[in-house]
């Protein structure tokens, strides 16, 4: 008899989770609240890249990477390689940048590229340079459209047999005697061996009607759309400040359309002064302080006149107490599995821990990564209470 999956969230790793699931021969059924991708995936920047600093993630990130490949070649994803590069503010940080070099050459990918001043402008002529150690640039990397990669995604799960279950919120979660899951949401009653919680910023909630928590923070962040200087061509690549582990924000861009780029602000960590927001009554207006700042950064660091800023879009990073991803099953019941905490790399990894989340289940040991232990739920550095984080 084939093993029964219950996913909630139709997000990039929920589906990606249905689709491993399939692979490995179960039987899934996706409970979806709105949309498919409707909680963050297809409000994303849409970036992906290796450009990583520790094993674990650097792992991850390429398991995704070669997803993205693969999506690409067979099932027709648009893909926009930019290249992405990420700056180093200090000379420390530059050597961790080397150091991630000789990791990606021992896990197997063409190594990205480390960049002094010099090659940081002759890359990028326009980029200020004065308060910089260098960069960590890799071409292979840059951006994906989140509704393509989710619709995408959707349809080679439903055509290897996942039932997914649109504008169906999970509203309750039983028990049977012998211990048997029951998910039930208006559309459907699914009695299932095992429960993935995928729900994105929904996913604390859902961890409530589980019974098993998912501490997260839902942090609001907006993406702009900045008009360039006329007559001028951005051809760069898609830049970003933020190294993780600094526990503050950098500014990133990138090219969008010709004489636009998208600009935003972007960290893995809880940042003081962004509570928790309510996935379902959060403001979608742009709020002009975060204009304002990332007008300040990006006129820092981009040295062009008459960049002009104002509409763009704002969605949810839901970041976990200690910035890392919060996948796999629960030691007091490991027929729950936890898959959150992707902050603002959903894209970027969902396409990885999705995998690694039904692995844990059906195979009792992810095999896309070598070890994935540390992100498992029941770590000590998650144990902040809900309220805390809502503060």
């Amino acid at each position: 008899m084939k093993r029964r999956i219950g996913i909630v969230g139709a997000g990039v790793a929920g589906l990606t989770a249905a689709i491993r699931s399939l692979e490995l021969d179960a039987d899934v059924v996706l409970f979806e609240r709105s949309h498919v991708g409707s909680g963050s995936s297809t409000l994303s920047a849409g970036v992906f890249s290796v450009n990583q600093l520790d094993r674990l993630t650097l792992e991850v990130r390429i398991a995704a990477r070669n997803y993205v490949d693969w999506l690409e070649n067979e099932r027709g994803l648009h893909v926009r390689r930019d290249g992405y590069l990420r700056l180093a503010a200090t000379d420390e940080q530059l050597a961790r940048f080397e150091e991630s070099l000789v990791l990606q050459e021992a896990l197997g990918i063409e190594p990205s590229t480390v960049l002094n001043r010099d090659g940081l402008n002759s890359l990028l002529p326009e980029l200020r340079i004065d308060d910089l150690a260098g960069g960590m640039l890799n071409v292979r990397d840059g951006r994906i459209d989140g509704s393509d990669l989710c619709n995408i995604l959707a349809e080679e799960a439903t055509r290897r047999g996942a039932i997914i279950h649109l504008n169906a919120p999970v509203v309750d979660a039983q028990r049977t005697s012998d211990g048997t899951h029951v998910l039930i949401s208006s559309r459907e009653r699914w009695e299932c061996e095992f429960v993935v919680n995928a729900a994105g910023p929904w996913a604390s909630h859902v961890g409530e009607l589980l019974g098993q928590p998912l501490p997260l923070v839902n942090q609001r962040h907006e993406i702009l759309l900045v008009q360039l200087p006329r007559n001028y061509r951005y051809e760069g690549p898609f830049v970003q400040e933020y190294v993780p582990g600094a526990a503050t924000e950098g500014v990133y861009f990138g090219g969008e359309a010709e004489g636009t780029l998208i600009a935003g602000l972007h960290s893995h960590d809880v940042l003081a002064g962004l509570a928790s927001e309510d996935p379902d009554t959060y403001s979608r207006t742009i709020d002009w302080n975060v204009i304002e700042r990332v007008a300040r950064k990006l006129s820092h660091r981009l040295l062009l006149d008459d960049m002009s800023f104002g509409n763009g879009w704002c969605g949810l990073y839901p970041v976990s107490p200690d910035a890392a991803y919060i996948v796999g099953p629960y030691a007091d019941d490991p027929t729950i599995i936890a898959l959150g905490g992707l902050a603002g790399a959903g894209l970027a990894s969902g396409l990885a821990v999705g995998r690694i989340a039904i692995e844990w289940a059906l195979l009792g040991n992810p095999t896309t990564v070598s070890d994935a232990t540390p992100f498992l739920p029941d770590r000590q550095s998650l144990k902040v209470p809900q309220a805390t984080l809502n503060a």
